[in-house]
């Protein structure tokens, strides 16, 4: 999807959102399956803001620096062959186990805090893919920004 980046000044006014809804117009159009894009792993706006139009995180992305790769962005897509990619957060947030290891992975859904990348590595390792990012204001008792995580029912492919 490339970058997109609102002046300060019109934030706030939906303009990235129409910008996205151009750009899958543009590729369903043009016959494409998939819109993907990394998204910086601590832009909690970019994430919370992709995640509302439509898009679901699906893995790490990946940074080479010399020989060196480090894992600090998210891989999210977009399937375009649904007719509806509507954002649709959880209705009951504090019913959902917060984890902290990936030992307590099963098959339901899971929230797990944003700066414990080596849990969500795992969780997408297992199959699951990020749904909604929450943060404090959001749902009470959490405490810092999580990703809200499920299963996947599809393949989920790594970058």
């Amino acid at each position: 999807m490339g970058h997109k980046v609102v002046d300060e000044r019109y934030r706030g006014q939906e303009l990235a959102r129409l910008l996205v809804a151009k750009r899958i117009e543009v590729a369903r159009t043009a016959g494409c399956e998939e819109a993907w894009s990394i998204v910086e792993g601590d832009n909690v706006t970019a994430l919370r803001s992709i995640i509302k139009d439509g898009f679901v995180i699906k893995g790490n992305g990946m940074t080479k620096t010399g020989d060196e790769i480090v894992r600090d962005k998210y891989y999210v897509s977009l399937d375009l062959g649904k007719q509806s990619n509507e954002f649709q957060p959880s209705p009951e947030l504090d019913k959902i186990s917060h984890i902290r290891n990936a030992d307590e992975l099963g098959d339901e859904d899971v929230l797990i805090a944003l700066d414990d990348r080596s849990v969500i590595e795992s969780a997408f390792d297992a199959g699951y893919v990020g749904l909604q990012i929450v943060l404090p204001k959001d749902a009470k008792p959490i405490e810092k920004p999580m990703m809200l995580l499920r299963k996947s029912e599809s393949p989920v492919y790594e970058l």
